[in-house]
């Protein structure tokens, strides 16, 4: 009598988490090309705290600093840009002998007040000099901090030209506010500190300050680490594609506060061209 034997062979329990993880691949895959780039701008945002002094001088600047996405591009891009966004960071003591004003009208109004365009066309002010402070709905005021020199020199110009500024405004019916000796910011100004200013001034030594580089050693520390090295560091990585239960994966990238257009972030060329950052 012959016997028949049934061989049957079914993959084991490491197998099927393989073909599961593998099912899950390109799923993967996107998530993680999606996270590298917002990771990179992260790394280099926290390696610049790390540079820029916690000074009250900096504070702003400081908190200014975050990672944006960039949206409207073509859809197989990720992008992610590191800005210093100075317009939610409010600037409440000026030292009046160091500081200069300038005036931006808002240029989403359909009708620029014409005594914010005197402002803004004989701007910078010191705040001695500024005839009047601008509603927080007509104008941007942007602080920047400069020498004792620099901002004499400006106090000077705009003394010299007041009777050109002046006259202006009173055809205008604006009339000039009497000044506290004190100089103290009015409760209801908003001025908004010049970070860019600050972050070229830092970066590259400009009006005697002594530079002191931050942008430009970050972005070349995240360079030389390379992606093998952001593989060892962050474990989830290698997660991504080693372990089934790993699901973190579908929370990549994280949501980022804020997101700007494309062509917003093409503003920020010149300055990456004077880094001499190389894509």
């Amino acid at each position: 009598m012959k016997q028949s034997f049934e061989i049957v062979i079914r993959p084991d329990r490491k197998t099927r988490q393989l073909q599961l993880l593998s099912a899950q691949w390109d799923k993967r895959t996107a998530r993680f090309q999606k996270l590298i780039p917002y990771l990179a701008a992260e790394y280099v945002r926290r390696d610049m705290l790390e540079r820029i002094p916690k000074t009250e001088d900096m504070a702003a600047y400081r908190a200014s600093l975050g990672v944006a996405q960039v949206t409207g591009g073509p859809k197989e891009i990720n992008a992610y840009a590191l800005r210093s966004n100075m317009r939610h960071r409010r600037v409440r003591k000026v030292d009046a002998p160091k500081t200069v004003l300038y005036i931006r009208s808002k240029r989403q109004l359909r009708r620029v007040k014409p005594e914010v365009r005197v402002l803004e066309r004989f701007s910078p002010w010191t705040l001695q000099t500024l005839p009047f402070m601008p509603k927080r709905n007509d104008a941007l005021v942007i602080s920047r901090r400069v020498s004792k020199q620099e901002a004499d020199k400006v106090a000077k110009l705009r003394t010299a030209d007041r009777p050109q500024w002046r006259h202006e405004l009173n055809r205008l019916g604006k009339r000039e506010v009497k000044k506290d000796r004190r100089l103290k910011v009015p409760k209801k100004a908003h001025i908004v500190p010049d970070v860019a200013f600050e972050a070229l001034r830092m970066e590259f030594g400009l009006g005697g300050v002594k530079p002191k580089p931050h942008w430009r050693p970050s972005i070349r520390k995240l360079i030389a680490i390379g992606f093998k090295s952001m593989l060892r560091r962050d474990p989830r990585l290698k997660y991504t594609f080693t372990r089934l239960g790993f699901q973190g994966w579908k929370h990549w990238p994280p949501k980022t506060k804020t997101k700007i257009r494309l062509a917003e972030a093409r503003n920020y060329l010149p300055f990456q061209r004077k880094l001499g950052i190389r894509i």
